[in-house]
């Protein structure tokens, strides 16, 4: 088995996992701003992301889109082992933010789940190699990290639209519900709204939403106009304007609901961009060059 280990550095974070006798309450439905890779090693059960299921299986490759909600559900007591990476897109250089977005396009509802048939046995010594970039500096750990991303996906590109086995869906009006939200997320959207959408009462809207996902239809909502938003804010807005421009009524339920998905205020998230804006300007000032990067990289060994 493999040794534990997590690598962080700035808009980046791969971390190995291994859940011997899992617990299904630690896997609840959940999202994140930044993206997500999961490679699965080891484990039985299905993946859940945005109402889709999909049957888990070792050397199954889930790339998650910011503020897909997303959890895993393990069965019995079989050992639950992954990698999993977490990055945002300027860490990322121009040609392979191109492939991120032709694996996984912004603006579509489908996610990319793909089987051990259609994942190259490459990607498991990829993720394998992630380890490495504990013993360099941050600089050069980024950089590193960002190829290997990038590697995965080049291999992947070709494998688009080749998802895994997707699971019958008896619970379609869940599913449906979130494409019609994910496609309104700067509308105004009620429950009043929803339930004429689909034909249902209000009860037996709420009741099927919580039941399937684990999550109200209101924090489903809130959370992803809250990711929405950083993203807005990370390019540049003002928080003011990300709040409206993603539905929020007044800026005071925008900060609240900021703080609580997010853990920081919206205005630190602006001032804490624009000091990354500064770092990453300075990263070459130490003397440190691209070469130098790469001798370091290709020095370390197995």
């Amino acid at each position: 088995m493999i040794q534990d280990f997590l690598i962080e550095t700035r808009g980046f974070s791969c971390a190995y996992k291994c859940d011997m006798s899992p617990n299904p309450a630690s896997f609840g439905s959940h999202c994140h701003e930044d993206y997500e890779m999961i490679f699965i090693l080891d484990g039985r059960g299905r993946y859940v992301v945005e109402g889709r299921e999909y049957t888990m299986n070792p050397g199954m490759l889930i790339i998650l889109k910011p503020g897909e909600f997303h959890y895993a559900e393990i069965l019995g007591t079989h050992p639950y082992e992954r990698y999993v990476v977490h990055f945002e897109r300027p860490l990322l250089s121009e040609l392979c933010l191109q492939y991120l977005d032709y694996i996984c396009d912004p603006s579509s509802n489908v996610s990319n789940c793909y089987d051990p048939d259609v994942v190259p046995g490459r990607v498991r010594t990829i993720f394998d190699g992630f380890r490495y970039g504990s013993m360099m500096n941050d600089l050069t750990k980024r950089t590193y990290c960002s190829m290997l991303i990038f590697e995965i996906l080049i291999f992947i590109a070709d494998k688009a639209g080749k998802y895994g086995d997707e699971v019958t869906d008896n619970n379609s009006i869940s599913t449906a519900i979130m494409n019609y939200i994910n496609s309104n997320l700067t509308s105004e959207v009620s429950l009043d709204e929803l339930a004429r959408q689909f034909f249902v009462s209000k009860y037996y809207l709420c009741h099927n939403f919580k039941e399937r996902n684990g999550i109200t239809i209101h924090s489903y909502l809130t959370k992803k106009r809250v990711v929405l938003a950083k993203q807005y804010i990370d390019n540049g807005e003002s928080a003011s304007s990300a709040a409206e421009r993603v539905g929020f009524r007044d800026y005071s339920s925008f900060y609240r609901a900021y703080i609580k998905y997010m853990g920081e205020s919206p205005t630190f998230r602006t001032s804490k961009k624009r000091r990354e804006k500064v770092y990453l300007a300075e990263d070459f000032d130490n003397g440190q060059t691209r070469l130098d990067i790469l001798k370091e990289i290709n020095n370390i060994k197995d």
